[in-house]
C-alpha cells in the first residue's frame, strides 16, 4: 500500500519538478539564440541574471559564470548602473558563500559607481554588506562604522524601511558588546517604524530580536510576550519555517523558568511544523529538548525513548553530530540513574568519541572552506581574465579603426604643422616683447623679496624668544605635573592604607585570590572584608564606583567608610540589608535626593555564615559566579546601583541564598576584565569568555588562578597592539576568587 501512496506522490509532484527544469532549459534555449545572433544587451543580462536566480543555490559556481557573463556584457554596453548592480549581486553571491573579501571588494567597487550617480539608496545598502562582511569576521568596530554610514544616508533620504534595517544591526553589534539596554533602544525604534510602515514579516522580526534581549537578562515575561507577537506575524504571513523557530525559542524560554508543561506544550507544536517540513535535523533537536524535560522530571524511561528517537533520525545522517552527542549524553545520565552500568558506559564511550568526531569535524570544515576559497579565487580570476579579454577585443578594434584613418589624418597633419609654423613665428615675435616687460617685473619683485627677508629675519628673534618662554613654561608645567603626581601617589597610600591587607582574606579564607589592577594610580574599583569571629562570619565585596582615577578613588574611600560603619557600629550582617543601607547612606551624602548627582556603586557581596555553611549574596548590578559539582551557576545582581538615579532609590536589594556544605568555588568582580578591548579585531574580552575563563581553571591552585587572569589581560591587550590596533586598559579591573566548603 506504501508503495502506491509513494507513486502517487511522486505524479502529483512531478508537473512542478518538470515546470522548474522546463523554465531552466527554456531560459537556456533562449540565452543560446541570442548568443548566436551575437546579441549583447539589457534583454540578455535580464535572462542571465534569471539564470543566476535559478541555479544559485543547486549550482553555485555555474550561478557565478552567469553573473560574470552578464557583467562582462554590461561592460561591453558601458551600461554603469547594470555593471554596479552585477557587483552588488556578485557581493551578495560571494558573501553568502562565506569568501567575505572578495564580498567587500564588489560591495566597495558597486558602492563607487553608485556614488557617481547619486544612488544613495543603492550606497547605504552597499554599507550595510561591507558591515556584514567585517561583523561575520569578527570585527565589530569597523562593521559599526560601516552601519553608521549607511544609517546617516537612510537619514538624509528619509527611507524608514532602510533606517530600520540597519538600527537592527546596530542593536546586535550592542548585545554582542553586552549592552542590553542600547540594544534594546535599537530594536525598539526598528519595531515603531515597522508598526507605522504596516510591515507585518518586519515587525515579527523585530519582537523576536527583542526577545532575545530578555532572554539574555533572563526577565521571561517580556520574552514570552514578545515571541507571541512574533508569531502572530508570521501566521499571517504564513511564514512556517519561522513560526517553528519561535515556538522553539518559547519552549527553550519555559524550560529554563522551569515550567516544564508550557514547554513540552512549544516543543510539541514547533515538532508537528518541523515535520510536516520534513527537517530532519530540527526533529531530532527537538526530541533531545523533550527528553531533557523527562530528564528533569527524573523520568528516566521516557528520557531514554526520546533520545533514542532523536537517534533514530541523527543516525540518518552524518552532519547531525551535535544531536548524536545530546542524545547520548541523556542516553548514559538515564542509564546510570537506571543502575543499568553496562549501557550507561557504551553511551558515555559513543559521547565521547562523538565529541572528538565534532572537533576533527570542524577541523575539517575549516580545510573545506578554504578549498572553497581557493575555488572562488580561481573562478574570480577567470571572471578577471574574461573581462580583461574583452578589452583586449575593443583595444584590437580601436586599433583598425585607427588604421583606417591614419592616412587622412596624416594629410591633416602636415596641413596644420605649415600653418602651425607661420603662427609660432608670429607669437615668436610677441613672447620676445612681453619677456622684456617680464625681466623689468621680475627685478621689481626681487627688491621686495629681499625686504621680505629682513622682516623674516626679524619674525625669528621674535620666536626664539618665545620658545625660550615656551621652554620655561614647559618647566612649571612638568613641576606642576610632579607636584599633582605626588599628590594622586600620596592619595594612593591612603586609599591603599584603608582598604583591608590582602593576608588578612589569606587567612580568613586560605584558598582565595585577589586580583587588583587599577587603570590609574589611584582606583575606582575596591574590595572590602571582615571577619567576625563573634558571629562565625566572614563578608566579602567587590566594588565598582563611577568612574576611575580621582574621582572613583573619592568615592571609594567614602563606600569603604560607610560600609565600616554598617557592619562594626550599626551590627547589620544581612547582605540585602547592608546594600540597602549603603544605598541610602551614599544618596544623603551626596545630596541625591535634591540635586542631579548620579555618582554610585554596583557591587557584588558575600555573607559567608561558616557555622550554617551558607552563603547570602546581594548584588547592585554585579553578579556572583559560583561552581559546584564542576557546574557553572550565575546569580545575577538587582538591576540598581548603589546612589544614582532617583527612579530606583526605594527599591529594596535581594537577597539569595546558597549552600556551601559542599566544595563551591566563588568569583565576584567589577565589569573592567570583561569589557577590555583587545584581541586581534580590538573588542571586548566579553562576559562569556570571561566566564568561561573562570570555569575552566577553578581547578588549578588559586595562585596559579590569578597568575591565569594576569597573563591572559596582558596577552588580550598586546593582541591588539601586535596587529597594529592601539589599545591600553580602559578601566580598573578587580576579581576575588574563593573556596569554600569542604570535600566529603
Amino acid at each position: 500500500m506504501n508503495k502506491y501512496i509513494l507513486i502517487i506522490i511522486f505524479t502529483l509532484l512531478l508537473p512542478t519538478f518538470s515546470y522548474a527544469q522546463n523554465e531552466l532549459d527554456s531560459l537556456k534555449k533562449i540565452l543560446e539564440k541570442y548568443n548566436t545572433e551575437k546579441r549583447e544587451d539589457t534583454t540578455v543580462i535580464n535572462i542571465l541574471k534569471k539564470l543566476y536566480d535559478k541555479t544559485q543555490f543547486s549550482k553555485p559556481i555555474i550561478a557565478t559564470e552567469y553573473l560574470a557573463e552578464a557583467l562582462q556584457i554590461a561592460q561591453k554596453t558601458q551600461d554603469s548602473i547594470q555593471i554596479a548592480d552585477m557587483y552588488y549581486t556578485l557581493a551578495n553571491d560571494y558573501f553568502k558563500r562565506k569568501v567575505y573579501y572578495l564580498a567587500m571588494d564588489y560591495y566597495s567597487k558597486a558602492k563607487a559607481i553608485f556614488n557617481s550617480h547619486n544612488k544613495s539608496n543603492k550606497i547605504a545598502y552597499s554599507y550595510i554588506g561591507i558591515g556584514n562582511s567585517y561583523f561575520e569576521q569578527g570585527n565589530i568596530e569597523f562593521s559599526s562604522d560601516y552601519y553608521d554610514k549607511a544609517y546617516n544616508i537612510f537619514s538624509s533620504i528619509n527611507d524608514q524601511i532602510g533606517l530600520s534595517f540597519v538600527l537592527d544591526k546596530k542593536g546586535i553589534v550592542y548585545m554582542m558588546n553586552d549592552l542590553e539596554d542600547s540594544a534594546l533602544i535599537q530594536f525598539n525604534k526598528s519595531l515603531l517604524i515597522r508598526k507605522e510602515k504596516y510591515r507585518l514579516d518586519l515587525v515579527a522580526e523585530s519582537h523576536k530580536l527583542i526577545a532575545r534581549i530578555y532572554i539574555n537578562v533572563e526577565e521571561t515575561e517580556h520574552a514570552i510576550s514578545n515571541l507571541r507577537e512574533a508569531l502572530i506575524g508570521y501566521k499571517i504571513k504564513k511564514n512556517e519555517t519561522s513560526v517553528a523557530e519561535s515556538y522553539l525559542m518559547l519552549g527553550d524560554v519555559y524550560f529554563e523558568d522551569e515550567d516544564y508543561v508550557n514547554a513540552r506544550i512549544n516543543y510539541n507544536k514547533a515538532l508537528i511544523i518541523n515535520q510536516d517540513l520534513e527537517r530532519k535535523s530540527k526533529i531530532a533537536q527537538l526530541f533531545n529538548k523533550i527528553a531533557a524535560i523527562y530528564f528533569e522530571l527524573e523520568n528516566y524511561r521516557k528520557t531514554i525513548e526520546f533520545a533514542n528517537k532523536s537517534l533514530s533520525i541523527s543516525n540518518m545522517s552524518s552532519k547531525n553530530l551535535e544531536n548524536k552527542k545530546e542524545s547520548y549524553f541523556f542516553l548514559s545520565k538515564s542509564f546510570e540513574n537506571r543502575s543499568n552500568i553496562k549501557l550507561a558506559f557504551n553511551s558515555l564511550v559513543r559521547f565521547s568519541e562523538i565529541k572528538d568526531s565534532i572537533a576533527k569535524s570542524k577541523e575539517n570544515t575549516q580545510y573545506s572552506e578554504m578549498i572553497t576559497s581557493l575555488k572562488i579565487q580561481k573562478q574570480q580570476n577567470q571572471i578577471e581574465i574574461l573581462l580583461k579579454d574583452q578589452r583586449i577585443n575593443e583595444a584590437e578594434l580601436g586599433k583598425a579603426k585607427t588604421r583606417t584613418y591614419g592616412l587622412f589624418i596624416g594629410i591633416g597633419l602636415i596641413l596644420i604643422f605649415a600653418l602651425y609654423y607661420y603662427r609660432n613665428s608670429m607669437i615668436r615675435k610677441k613672447d620676445n616683447r612681453i619677456l622684456k616687460s617680464k625681466n623689468e617685473e621680475i627685478n621689481i619683485q626681487k627688491e621686495e623679496i629681499m625686504a621680505q627677508k629682513e622682516y623674516l629675519s626679524s619674525a625669528n628673534q621674535t620666536l626664539e624668544k618665545q620658545k625660550e618662554e615656551i621652554t620655561k613654561t614647559n618647566i612649571q608645567i612638568h613641576r606642576i605635573n610632579k607636584n599633582i603626581t605626588g599628590s594622586i601617589n600620596y592619595a594612593s597610600r591612603i586609599q591603599s592604607a584603608m582598604l583591608p591587607k590582602i593576608e588578612q582574606l589569606k587567612i580568613s579564607i586560605p584558598d582565595s585570590f585577589l586580583f587588583f589592577r587599577p587603570k590609574e594610580i589611584v582606583s575606582g574599583d575596591f574590595y572590602w572584608f571582615t571577619e567576625l569571629k563573634n558571629q562565625n562570619k566572614i563578608i566579602v565585596a567587590a566594588i565598582d564606583c563611577t568612574g576611575h582615577g580621582v574621582p572613583g578613588a573619592f568615592m571609594s574611600m567614602i563606600g569603604n567608610t560607610y560600609l565600616n560603619q554598617i557592619v562594626h557600629t550599626q551590627k547589620i550582617y544581612e547582605a540585602d540589608k547592608i546594600l540597602n543601607e549603603l544605598n541610602k547612606d551614599i544618596r544623603v551624602s551626596l545630596n541625591q535626593d535634591h540635586t542631579d548627582s548620579r555618582d554610585g556603586m554596583d557591587m557584588a557581596l558575600c555573607v559567608i555564615d561558616k557555622e550554617k555553611k551558607q552563603l547570602e549574596f546581594a548584588g547592585a548590578k554585579n553578579p556572583l559566579v559560583y561552581i559546584q559539582d564542576n557546574t557553572m551557576f550565575q546569580i545575577k545582581g538587582d538591576i540598581m546601583a548603589i546612589g544614582g538615579s532617583k527612579k530606583v532609590h526605594k527599591k529594596l536589594f535581594s537577597k539569595h541564598i546558597i549552600n556551601i556544605d559542599k566544595p563551591t568555588y566563588l568569583y565576584i568582580f567589577s565589569d573592567g576584565f570583561q569589557d577590555q578591548f583587545g584581541g586581534r579585531y580590538k573588542q571586548k574580552f566579553m562576559r562569556k569568555r570571561f566566564r568561561n575563563l573562570l570555569f575552566d581553571n577553578h581547578k588549578q591552585p588559586f595562585e596559579i588562578q590569578k597568575m591565569i587572569i594576569n597573563e591572559t589581560l596582558d596577552k588580550w591587550i598586546d593582541d591588539a597592539n601586535r596587529f597594529q590596533k592601539m589599545t591600553e586598559q580602559i578601566d580598573d579591573i578587580l576579581v576575588i576568587g574563593m573556596k569554600l566548603g569542604d570535600e566529603n
